[in-house]
């Protein structure tokens, strides 16, 4: 249990940090040309900074609860991590949500553009 804690929260750290930097350097084949496309990498930007806060939070919670010999701190750490866990389902919807309007619309602009010319 105590290695497994270990490894579960280090994984989940190491993660969030990584995808925290990768947000921040850029993703492989992404491609932002435009003012909307700016606006739009801006929101996500600052959306998933949320979700990886978050998630490093779970990490840290599992961690103390993995290191700390106290059940009372233990099934507090564990609970909060079942409810931030599901705000982070919550927020990664609403990011595919996001994402899907952004397509269609960029799509759109395409289209209209590609029938002017």
């Amino acid at each position: 249990m105590f290695g497994g804690g270990l490894l579960l929260g280090g994984t989940l750290l190491f993660f969030a940090i990584w995808l925290q930097w990768t947000e921040h350097h850029g993703w492989p084949h992404d491609h932002f040309d435009s003012d909307d496309d700016l606006e739009y990498r801006k929101q996500r930007k600052r959306s998933r900074s949320k979700v990886n806060s978050l998630i490093g939070i779970c990490g840290m919670l599992v961690l103390a609860a993995t290191l700390v010999n106290d059940r009372l701190i233990f099934v507090a750490a564990w609970t909060a991590v079942t409810f931030i866990l599901l705000v982070i389902i919550v927020l990664a919807m609403l990011d595919a949500f996001r994402t899907h309007r952004y397509h269609q619309d960029k799509m759109r602009r395409i289209r209209e553009q590609a029938l002017k010319d």
